[in-house]
């Protein structure tokens, strides 16, 4: 385990159940809205996800992937090269399970960890309308060593939770 959880004491935390991190607006700029209101959100397509996903973030049916990448090239001008990672992020937003846990990142901290208490829940009202209720739980702030942030892939608004963070 890196230096980071076992200082922070989340290392039994970590072990149970799946975590993911998420980004909360553009450089976190919703993370003050997301915290206060108690839910995660992104944004990427303004068309209401429960079309394409069922809660469990699996295709409704064998045409509702093909339309799910026809409305975010057309109706969102996401160029070819982009589509597939903001279809990558979405789905796995959708996959994000009750009880599993958020940890929101951005500027090289960890500025909060909660549980989805909620399904998926488009608010055509919030900047990043794709939302799941959270309940923050934990939000004392950690830096992220450089040494472990060097070993950080690109960073993502949605991903599974880094194994070399834990």
């Amino acid at each position: 385990h890196s230096y980071l959880w076992i200082v922070s004491n989340l290392v039994p935390k970590m072990n149970d159940t799946k975590h993911w991190l998420v980004t909360p607006g553009k450089g976190g700029e919703d993370w003050e809205n997301q915290k206060e209101n108690g839910f995660v959100g992104i944004g990427f397509i303004r068309v209401d996800l429960s079309r394409f996903f069922k809660q469990d973030g699996t295709y409704i049916n064998d045409n509702s992937k093909r339309e799910f990448r026809d409305a975010l090239r057309a109706r969102e001008n996401v160029s070819e090269t982009k589509a597939p990672n903001h279809m990558s992020q979405i789905q796995w937003f959708m996959r994000i399970k009750k009880g599993e846990k958020i940890v929101a990142y951005f500027n090289s901290t960890i500025r909060g960890i909660g549980e989805i208490i909620g399904d998926y829940e488009l608010r055509e009202n919030e900047a990043y309308r794709h939302t799941k209720k959270v309940k923050w739980y934990d939000l004392t702030e950690r830096k992220v060593p450089a040494s472990v942030l060097k070993l950080q892939p690109a960073a993502m608004t949605v991903q599974e939770f880094p194994k070399h963070w834990k």
